[in-house]
């Protein structure tokens, strides 16, 4: 490819996906959330949907929560439906299961903390634990 057009590619690219994607020699590199995106997705998160902030990350910060269903093959459907969107996003939780409780947690790499396809991700996964059941933890 001409270097010329190469660049205009990236122009496009970078142009049509808006001010939160940095671009870096053609790809596309997601950029952590502004402290109002902060305030107006994440808190909600914090406040109403049982998420706590994660201490120490190695990739910034982050946001985890704990799940608990009925048993094992519930807890199993529900990370079977969450892999599926997170194969989808290309964007792909930290989590482990033992028996019937799934911890998850949430960051971006790429953006050192926090992005948008967190908070998605977040947004489906309370979705999907409602519909499995989940057994809501007392506030």
């Amino acid at each position: 490819m001409a270097p010329i057009t190469r660049w205009l590619l990236v122009q496009v690219k970078c142009g049509l996906l808006g001010r939160r994607a940095a671009c870096f020699s053609g790809k596309v590199k997601m950029m952590p959330l502004s402290m109002s995106e902060r305030e107006a997705t994440v808190e909600p998160l914090l406040r109403e949907h049982f998420w706590e902030k994660y201490g120490e990350h190695p990739s910034g910060d982050a946001i985890k929560r704990s799940f608990i269903f009925k048993n094992f093959d519930v807890a199993f459907e529900f990370m079977q439906k969450v892999a599926t969107k997170a194969k989808l996003m290309n964007h792909h939780p930290e989590w482990s299961n033992v028996y019937n409780k799934v911890d998850i947690v949430l960051t971006t790499h790429d953006a050192g903390g926090l992005s948008k396809k967190d908070v998605e991700m977040a947004q489906f996964i309370n979705e999907a634990a409602l519909q499995h059941g989940v057994k809501q933890p007392n506030k």
